[in-house]
């Protein structure tokens, strides 16, 4: 009777052993993968710490190319890749680009027009390093950014009428009240008798644009309606236009007003050269001289009336 209660005294002892090697078991398979998982992320955040990059240059070709010269500073980390964050000053897009960089290394990474679909133009470039393999990337905080300075040229203030009018427009004059820029906007209000296009034009000489007639330069300026759904843009658009040029109708560059996303209130208008179409019928536009034509013009649907201003024109290149 003694040896089986000693009998069963082993194989309670046996099997209290085995469970706590099977619970000795299960935590170490829970500690390894919380160790592991820790150490991958400690060695993928140092990684991120030592991936020491910055922007040396950025230049903004002709064609509309935008070359970002990048170098690696001395420190450990896989580079795989970079982020290019672009911006306009409103909207941003992401470029990446899947290209290593050794340490104390320069190259320089070339993002094109054509990839450029989020962004009318280039402000900023800001990049952001890329470690890992595909499929378990990491993607570090911005690093560094460069900002574009354009060059400038104001056409007018429209702080004074002098080689303004607002045909179609009455009345109309100066607003020192509801302005953008400066100290007045140009404002007219449509009567709902006028059955002609209301324009804002002008024929003062702009002088030299020669450095501004590139196809990735802008023309720019500030446009108010008060409300949108009274314009209506009839004969295949043309008549509502903005145009640009030597001579009315013959020697101009221009752009639909449908096409640029007018809403109520102000509109900030930035209308890229290369986007116009070239009335050129009475011989090429002469960006040298004589550049004295600027007209928007807005026909309403069905003589409602509505009231539009302008403010501050420029021409501005982001070209460097």
């Amino acid at each position: 009777m003694s040896n089986k209660k000693g009998l069963s005294t082993i194989i309670v002892t046996l099997i209290l052993i085995l469970l706590s090697l099977v619970a000795v078991g299960i935590v170490w398979v829970v500690v390894s993968n919380i160790l592991q998982s820790g150490t991958e992320q400690t060695s993928s955040g140092l990684g991120q710490i030592f991936l020491s990059i910055g922007i040396e240059n950025v230049k903004v070709e002709s064609n509309g190319d935008v070359s970002v010269s990048v170098k690696r500073n001395a420190g450990e980390g896989d580079l795989s890749g970079i982020n290019f964050i672009v911006s306009d000053g409103e909207n941003s897009q992401v470029i990446k680009k899947s290209e290593s960089l050794g340490e104390l290394a320069t190259k320089k990474f070339t993002i094109t027009s054509a990839e450029l679909t989020g962004v009318a133009f280039v402000k900023e470039i800001s990049i952001a390093p890329i470690s890992g393999t595909e499929g378990n990337e990491k993607v570090g905080s911005v690093v560094d950014s460069f900002e574009i300075k354009p060059r400038e040229k104001l056409l007018s203030a429209l702080d004074s009428t002098t080689g303004w009018t607002a045909p179609a427009f009455s009345p109309s004059g100066l607003d020192t009240l509801n302005k953008k820029e400066g100290s007045a906007s140009f404002s007219g209000t449509e009567s709902d008798i006028v059955t002609d296009a209301p324009q804002f034009r002008s024929t003062n000489d702009f002088g030299d644009l020669s450095q501004f007639s590139n196809d990735n330069d802008f023309l720019e300026f500030w446009f108010y309606i008060d409300d949108i759904s009274k314009i209506t843009c009839n004969n295949a658009g043309i008549d509502c236009q903005v145009e640009l040029g030597n001579t009315i109708d013959s020697q101009e560059y221009y752009w639909q007003v449908r096409t640029i996303g007018l809403v109520n209130g102000w509109n900030h208008v930035a209308l890229k050269m290369g986007s116009a179409t070239k009335g050129v019928t009475g011989g090429p536009i002469n960006w040298a001289s004589g550049v004295d034509h600027f007209r928007i013009y807005l026909r309403d649907a069905g003589l409602q009336p509505y009231t539009a201003k302008i403010d501050e024109i420029k021409m501005v290149s982001y070209r460097i």
